[in-house]
This record gives C-alpha cells, structure tokens and sequence, in this order.
C-alpha cells in the first residue's frame, strides 16, 4: 500500500509540473519555436499509434495551433522504419516556371526538419515506437530526441554528428512527448541536459563577423600584402589586433621559441633540433599569447596564458558507420579533425567573443618511422547570423577555405586550438601601392 501511494504521488507531482511549465511554456514559445503541441494531443489515435496498413494510405492532414500557426501531419516510409511527422508552416523563395516565364515567389512550405518539427519513428514491421525527435534550431543537424525505457525514457542531444548527451535517464514516460512542448521540455530537463551549448547572444558575434568582412574585403580587392605564407598570413591578421593597441607588429623571432618541451629521446625530439616539426604549433601558440598579452596590458607566459583549448563537450561521436565512438582532446595533440565541426558550434556559444588557430598535425609515413609534424595552420571565425545559423569562416595559406573543404582534405590529422579574443579594432595592413 505504501509503495502505492509513493507511485500515485509521484504521478500527481508529475501532472502538476506538467501544467505548470505548460502555461509557462506557452510564454516562451510565442516567438520562438512553432508549438504544435496542444495539436498533436488529437492526434495520437488517428495517427501517432495507427497502424501501418492505414497510416501509408493516408494523406497530409492540416492543423492549426491557438496562435494561428499551421503544421502539416504526414506519413513517410524509410528502409526498417516509418516517420510521422508535424512540421510548421515555412514560407520559402520557390522558382516558379510558367508557359513563357519564370517568376520567384514566397510560397508556403513544410519540411521536415525545420525549427518546430517533431518527428515520431516506428519500427515498420513491429509498429514499436522507437524515438521523437525535436527540432528547436535553424541548424537541422542540432536536435533532442528522447528513445522508450520501460516505463521511462532516454534522451539524446545531438550537435553536428556529436552528443554532448548521450541516452539520459529521464522519470518521464515516452508516451508523454506525444504531446509535451520543447519549451515545457527545456523547463524538465533543465538541471540533466546541456542546454548550455545552444544558448546563443547574436550580439557577441559582431566583432568575428567585422573581421571575416575585414579579410575578404583584402582578399576580394587583392590588397594582402606580397609573401604571406601560411604562417605569415595568421602573424597577419593577429597583428592587425596588436597594432592598434601597441603601435607595432609581433616580433617574429618570438615566434619560433619552444612552447612546450621536448622529449630528447624520441624521434620526433631529435628531429626537432635541426627541422622544425613543431613550428606551426609554437607560432600559433606564441601569437595567442602576445595578443592577450596585448589586449590585456599584462605580459603572460605562453604555458599561463590561458590560450589552449582542452574542452571535453561530447560523450559520442557519430562516424561513418553510424557507430557512436569516444573520441575527444589529446594533450600536445589536440582534437581529430573530424569532430572540428561540432566543437567549433559549441566553443562559439561557450565563448561567443573569440576566434581561434589551429596548428594542423600531419604524419610523415616513412619504412620503420612515423613522424607527426606541424607545418601548417588555419584560423577559424566561428559566428551565428540574425536567423541563429551557424557558420565558420576558415582561412589558410592566404585564402578562405569552407569548412566542409577543410574537413575533406585534412580528415586524417588532429588540430591542436589556440583561442583568442575578437576585436571591433581590427586593421590588418594591406599591400602597399610600389607592391
């Protein structure tokens, strides 16, 4: 009877903290993400527990939430699974081709993926259900989705193929996000998901993106200056942050100092002594902290300056295969290349004011030896637009590079970041006319 009576009690605290982060939830979702909750409580019969031989027959279905708001309903069949999906009204630029012309208009449309869909998958041949995505940003790659457990439920975060959340035990039933708001789940899970990483200020972005116009204004105009190498181009724009500050530009024997030591023993250390393996790895470091050095007023070692990014922001990662694998920061190393792409979002939201140098270690396969080395390095200008979208601008060797290229080309190596604050103060030199 006890263990009755904690059960019904349990379920009243649930119901309560249900309607009153609802009424709360209405508030927030006004002017956020499309609410189609209060329609789909009328449709878990009809459509969200109907069977397979019904719903493939069935055709899109129109509602409307209390704020005028449409949502399409409709069925979709993938290889094992089935879909069914609400997706909000989104009026988009269509080309229109008519007998003798062609014309663009705003038509409505409603995919699948856009910020306020929400997405239930079964199992096709057992009709299970197997998990509820929800769509909250104008990056489709960055959801939530919650998967059944007994009388509970999972919850899984997801970032660019990254889950800085992975399979989170929530005293929620599955049953329940058939009809619960994201903003009522924001509320929820609050104190268990990281909501942290997707918490941006559109404000904090306007020095990164004044700098990446900056650049491309020079490069557009072919007014970098002569000789910029790899490394000379990030001395380049770091300098375009010192000299307004101090007058003059880094000194570039500074550059070269070692900023981390050698293991002697090692081939790679002996190497290094007569060919600089790690030149790109003390150059970025060494700018990083002569600019907050700058920037600061207070002189700083490299090794106490701050400078290095370390963050551990996801539990998985998403490869190829579909498989999740731990992967994540390697001391001296830094992080493989191919997670660069989530980590950027979430070190753009935890540290919205800064862009960052990677030094790009690459490995020299030779018979009986294998040789990492640092030769080369990028800067990346991570920022979020009005519409909350998220962009890197990548710029090496002397030109911008996307970063879906730069992923492709350097898969295979690690990048070892450098952070350093963005500045509204930004005046790189540019090529003198006798040039």
């Amino acid at each position: 009877m006890r263990k009755k009576n904690r059960v019904l009690l349990c379920t009243i605290f649930y119901l309560a903290g249900i309607v009153t982060f609802s009424l709360y939830g209405l508030e927030l979702n006004k002017l956020t993400v499309p609410d189609s909750s209060v329609c789909r409580k009328e449709l878990v019969d009809s459509w969200f527990e109907q069977e397979y031989e019904v719903l493939k027959n069935k055709t899109t279905e129109f509602v409307q939430n209390e704020l005028g708001q449409r949502f399409a309903v409709r069925f979709e069949e993938l290889d094992s699974e089935i879909a069914i999906i609400v997706a909000p009204e989104v009026y988009q630029s269509v080309n229109v081709i008519n007998q003798d012309s062609s014309s663009t208009q705003m038509l409505p449309t409603f995919p699948s993926e856009s910020c306020g869909s929400w997405i239930l998958f079964r199992d096709k041949k057992t009709g299970k259900p197997l998990r509820i995505r929800y769509y909250f940003m104008n990056d489709s790659e960055v959801y939530i989705q919650f998967k059944p457990n007994g009388n509970n439920s999972l919850a899984d975060f997801y970032i660019f193929g990254s889950y800085p959340a992975n399979s989170v035990s929530l005293s929620i039933p599955f049953s329940a996000f058939y009809s619960l708001s994201f903003s009522t789940i924001k509320q929820l899970t609050e104190y268990v998901l990281p909501w942290k990483y997707i918490d941006i200020n559109k404000e904090m972005y306007r020095s990164t993106y004044s700098m990446v116009t900056i650049i491309n204004n020079i490069l557009a105009e072919k007014q970098l200056p002569s000789d910029l190498d790899n490394l000379h181009f990030l001395k380049w724009m770091v300098d375009g942050i010192v000299i307004p500050l101090a007058g003059n530009p880094l000194k570039e024997e500074v550059l070269d100092i070692p900023t981390t030591a050698r293991v002697q023993e090692s081939l790679a250390g002996s190497i290094s002594n007569g060919y600089p393996v790690y030149k790109s790895y003390d150059w970025i470091r060494n700018l990083a902290a002569a600019a907050i050095s700058v920037i600061s007023g207070v002189d700083y070692e490299t090794n106490k300056a701050g400078i290095d990014v370390s963050l551990e922001p996801f539990s998985f990662y998403e490869n190829k295969n579909g498989s999740l694998e731990r992967v994540g920061y390697v001391a001296n190393s830094g992080y493989p290349c191919h997670i660069l792409k989530p980590l950027l979002y979430v070190l753009s939201v935890v540290e919205p004011d800064r862009f960052f140098l990677g030094a790009i270690r690459q490995r020299d396969m030779k018979p009986k030896t294998e040789i990492n080395y640092y030769n080369k390095a990028a800067a990346f200008l991570p920022y979020f637009d009005e519409a909350n979208k998220f962009f890197v601008s990548v710029f090496i060797e002397g030109k911008e590079m996307s970063l879906e290229k730069f992923l492709e080309e350097y898969n295979d190596t690690f990048i070892y970041l450098v952070r350093i604050k963005s500045s509204d103060r930004f005046y790189p030199e540019k090529k003198l006319d006798n040039e």
